[in-house]
């Protein structure tokens, strides 16, 4: 969609559809005066057929031939696209292959198929000459492009496959089971926003996470899944159901309310689809209703305004564009009060946590801000401010943050739900990775 794929393929479209009428019409005309040869004027209907048939189909073999010249270079721009956007070349390269080993593949038994050849994931019918007439490059040959060396035997050994149904119901509970003993086992004794994990990669590393899907996420967030009770599953498939769940969770009622700290995040990400499909009259109605419960008691918490700035950046139309050319340096104060926000999350030690993340930033003479100056208007200003930041300053930004959170060598939930929560706010999705302390 996005270089221009779809309104091409339907002009294509269009185009060959004119051409093929060309000949059709002609074929018609020729069968209209086959039985007529002494009529007056069917000799002169059957050269007109005779020529429209013509036209049409030596226009509609070259008219084919262009298409799927043209689609297979646009197949190759559209592999190298989703590697850019997903920064997943694995799991292209992946599906790829299980295509190549489908005895099927990807062809379509549909009398249209070949109308709609070069809108496809790959091949859709078999064609003589399909060195000429294939709308898309070999598999073999988008693979490599894709990434290079892939080794097929290895990716499906590591791959994940889905559960036997028999397993299912037994998966789920032990999956359920492990992370609500893990999650209430990290949080005993201690507030649920200090409970940590141990940390061992760089500042580098931790940007490196934005966007990345791999095996072990797809198993962490499966898990995740799994922990969320049936009926909760069930209710979030629908606004209304997400609704009422989300509004359990942050007025602390039964239900969603007493789940662990773990799975705040989670079950809003599985609720937003649904609440995204609300009318803009509902969402801006719902966002107050859910400020209304947590504003209640006259005091927020971390990990309640993390839920509402979430919401926010989800359902509430942006006060600025995400994406733009800011340099870090022009939102400057912004940063300094997002990086002093993770650093008074961090513990016991802001200002090393700060003076780090500091650093990674290069906010050369920038201070750890007071606790009064960190309103939630203050907050939520500074994280609309670094909206319009260059890509390259966002990486530079959530690498700074994570500088700052794990500076002690380990990771707290809140901290990880901060880091989350800017990184929804930046266009620049993190995973979980705080669940992986339930492995």
């Amino acid at each position: 969609i996005l270089h221009g794929d779809m309104r091409l393929n339907l002009r294509m479209m269009g185009v060959l559809a004119g051409i093929v009428f060309l000949g059709a019409l002609g074929g018609f005309l020729m069968r209209g005066s086959g039985g007529g040869g002494r009529r007056d004027g069917a000799a002169a209907v059957l050269v007109v057929g005779l020529g429209l048939f013509a036209v049409g189909y030596t226009g509609l073999f070259f008219a084919r031939l262009i298409k799927s010249a043209v689609a297979r270079q646009r197949e190759f721009l559209a592999d190298a696209s989703s590697v850019q956007y997903t920064r997943n070349p694995e799991g292209l390269a992946g599906a790829l292959d299980q295509v190549r080993a489908s005895e099927r593949g990807t062809l379509i038994a549909n009398r249209f198929a070949e109308d709609m050849s070069h809108m496809y994931f790959g091949d859709s019918v078999r064609l003589g000459l399909a060195s000429l007439f294939a709308t898309h490059p070999p598999l073999e040959e988008r693979i490599r492009r894709v990434l290079p060396g892939f080794e097929a035997p290895a990716y499906r050994a590591r791959r994940v496959l889905p559960s036997a149904p028999d397993d299912d119901g037994e998966r789920r509970r032990k999956a359920a089971e492990a992370l609500l003993v893990a999650a209430a086992a990290a949080s005993r004794g201690q507030r649920a926003d200090d409970a940590s994990q141990a940390w061992g990669r760089s500042p580098q590393e931790g940007a490196a996470l934005v966007g990345q899907v791999d095996a072990g996420k797809v198993q962490v967030a499966q898990r995740l899944l799994d922990a969320l009770p049936a009926e909760m599953r069930e209710a979030l498939r629908e606004p209304e159901g997400a609704r009422r769940v989300v509004l359990e969770m942050v007025s602390r009622r039964p239900g969603a309310g007493r789940l662990p700290p773990a799975l705040r995040l989670p079950l809003l990400d599985v609720a937003l689809p649904a609440l995204k499909r609300m009318e803009e009259g509902e969402r801006v109605a719902f966002l107050a209703s859910v400020e209304g419960v947590v504003r209640a008691d006259r005091r927020l918490t971390l990990h309640e305004f993390v839920l509402l700035a979430m919401l926010r950046a989800q359902l509430a139309p942006p006060v600025r564009p995400a994406g733009g050319r800011a340099a870090l340096a022009d939102r400057r104060p912004a940063a300094t009060t997002v990086l002093t926000l993770i650093a008074l999350a961090s513990g016991s030690e802001p200002r090393g946590a700060f003076d780090a993340g500091a650093a990674e930033l290069r906010l050369e003479g920038a201070a750890l801000l007071a606790r009064d100056q960190l309103t939630p208007e203050a907050v939520q200003a500074a994280l609309d401010a670094l909206r319009d930041l260059a890509p390259d300053a966002k990486q530079r930004l959530v690498a700074g943050l994570f500088a700052a959170a794990t500076a002690d060598g380990r990771i707290r939930l809140g901290e990880a739900e901060l880091l989350r929560l800017v990184g929804a706010v930046l266009e620049c999705p993190l995973p979980p990775f705080f669940a992986e302390s339930a492995d």
